[in-house]
């Protein structure tokens, strides 16, 4: 128990002001008791106390300035002024309510004010960081952190515009970029694994008026856990305008690619494999001449026409995907036979056979067969 009202009043500010305190309502009630009696006013529920007991014949402001000299030595501690006497000119609350809720508001904003601060600031760092930088920039931030080691190696390397390179998202362990080419001209989408890089690119005006999208793929090892697979990745636009990547990842037990083609064919695409080292799921057949297959490859860049003859594979390619090809071979007679793929949006490629007799030799074209005969 306190020795004195002083040191109670001393103790009780101690205990709700200090650090962790924590006043019961029956010492909340005496605190504000005892500062409303050093301050020489009533505290309310004193006032009231009397009035509803039947005072009503003394001033409660009187009773309650009755108080106990303070003790010698002793210091009587008083709520800022500011709280206590009214502006000159404005009218306020009694004297005794406002001492009494000044004193709680003083206990709640003391402890709250500190963690009110930090919370706020954490979400005004976190609505600004947003609304400036967007969720996809943010993200980019991050994964170009994790990735840092392989982006420095893709800029060293010297394939892309320096600066342009960015990562989009990752899957089945590899990482997707976009990037540029040529000045910007060239749009790319990049796939890393490993020592393992695939890329597609298209001209920027071309993406940008028939709908941004650009695609490749990387074949991924098994590892485990994951079977062997190929990895597609295509780069669109989202509503918001802003780059994402589509992904979906074969494996064999889903598609067989050379399941499409014939025995002889697939000697045809074992043959271009070993010899180029053109993977064979790259391949289409764009038509025959006589029995042999005519494929074409599309690289991501541009596409290229390839026939495999007696001697080898013959190859010719063109810089953009949407540019016709044309590949010519000379016979052992001299008769020239060119191959002309023309690519139609509407259509697809379409392949025209053309024979051109060599010099000086005195030919004819069978109206049936289109074959050159002597």
């Amino acid at each position: 128990m306190a020795e004195s009202v002083d040191d109670e009043l001393r103790e009780l500010r101690e205990k709700a002001y200090g650090p962790g305190g924590e006043l019961t309502a029956a010492e909340a009630e005496r605190l504000e008791e005892l500062q409303a009696r050093a301050r020489g006013t009533a505290p309310a529920r004193a006032a009231s106390t009397e009035l509803e007991a039947g005072h009503h014949d003394e001033a409660p402001a009187q009773a309650s300035r009755t108080i106990d000299p303070p003790a010698a030595g002793s210091t009587v501690f008083r709520e800022p002024e500011s709280l206590d006497e009214p502006e000159e000119g404005t009218d306020t609350e009694p004297a005794d309510t406002r001492a009494a809720s000044a004193g709680l508001r003083g206990i709640s904003k003391r402890r709250w004010f500190p963690f009110a601060a930090v919370a706020v600031a954490l979400l005004l760092g976190f609505g600004a960081g947003f609304a400036v930088f967007g969720q996809s920039v943010v993200r980019s931030i991050a994964l170009s952190i994790a990735v840092g080691a392989e982006q420095a190696a893709l800029e060293e390397a010297g394939d892309y515009d320096p600066g342009s390179i960015t990562p989009i998202g990752q899957s089945h362990g590899a990482t997707v970029w976009n990037a540029t080419r040529q000045d910007g001209e060239m749009q790319c989408v990049v796939i890393t694994r490993d020592t393992s890089e695939a890329n597609g690119c298209h001209p920027t005006d071309q993406i940008e008026e028939n709908g941004f999208w650009l695609g490749t793929s990387l074949d991924i090892p098994e590892t485990e856990g994951s079977p062997a697979g190929s990895l597609d990745v295509s780069l669109v636009r989202d509503v918001d305008g802003d780059i994402t990547m589509v992904s979906r990842f074969w494996t064999a037990d889903r598609w067989d690619w050379r399941a499409q083609y014939t025995a002889s064919e697939l000697a045809y695409i074992d043959r271009i494999e070993s010899e180029t080292g053109i993977p064979g799921e790259t391949l289409q057949i764009v038509g025959y001449d006589d029995e042999t297959p005519i494929w074409l490859e599309y690289t991501g860049m541009g596409t290229c026409i390839l026939v495999a003859v007696i001697d080898g594979v013959d190859r010719a390619c063109t810089q953009y995907a949407d540019e016709d090809v044309t590949l010519e071979i000379a016979g052992p007679d001299g008769t020239v036979t060119r191959y002309q793929v023309t690519v139609s949006s509407s259509r697809g490629p379409l392949l025209t056979i053309e024979r051109v007799p060599a010099p000086g030799v005195d030919t004819g074209i069978d109206d049936r067969t289109g074959d050159v005969e002597p």
